[in-house]
């Protein structure tokens, strides 16, 4: 399947838009070392996804769950303040296998 870029002008011609959001882990240093320390992987943390009905119904779903990371999973002081996002929050967040089915069944 080949994706295309389009405008937000140009999403009339679709019934419906899926918008995704996604955060990962971080350090001080990540940006700086591209993410490629094999002991700092990018992991993901938070998984949004909203549908659009483009032809005026607005949001038709929307979806949002915390995953905690396998490898890292003490978020850095840095990425705490970055995204927000608390400890206690990551801790009771589920997998990503369990993340990834519930978005299977979603879409």
């Amino acid at each position: 399947m080949k994706s295309k870029l389009i405008s937000l002008n140009e999403s009339n011609h679709f019934g419906l838009v899926a918008f995704l959001d996604c955060e990962y882990t971080c350090w001080e240093n990540s940006e700086r070392t591209s993410w490629v320390d094999p002991k700092y992987p990018q992991e993901l943390i938070q998984f949004g996804l909203a549908n659009l009905d483009v032809r005026g119904n607005g949001y038709i779903e929307k979806y949002s769950r915390y995953v905690c990371p396998r490898i890292n999973p003490v978020l850095s002081g840095y990425c705490k303040d970055l995204l927000g996002i608390t400890q206690d929050t990551i801790d009771s967040a589920e997998d990503f296998c369990t993340v990834a089915g519930e978005i299977f069944e979603l879409l």
